[in-house]
């Protein structure tokens, strides 16, 4: 499965993509967010674009996606 690594924004063009359907079973990708990227999302909510903050929230169940460590766990398992 192809592996796709977003930011924030590109996070926010996929949601609003899929909104309302998901990827053809062939084309299935699994999307990798850093919890930064998903805070930042969440944090959109509170602000004025809020509702296509929420659109994204709503498709992501639409999507096979991993959750990449904390920073801080990164920097602990490659030092120690």
């Amino acid at each position: 499965m192809v592996k796709i690594y977003t930011d924030t924004n590109v996070l926010r063009y996929f949601g609003i993509a899929f909104a309302n359907t998901s990827l053809a079973k062939d084309l299935q990708v699994q999307l990798v967010l850093s919890p930064l990227t998903v805070m930042e999302l969440l944090s959109q909510l509170g602000t004025k674009a809020a509702e296509e903050a929420f659109v994204v929230v709503r498709a992501l169940p639409r999507f096979d996606f991993e959750m990449l460590p904390w920073p801080d766990d990164f920097f602990r398992m490659s030092f120690f």
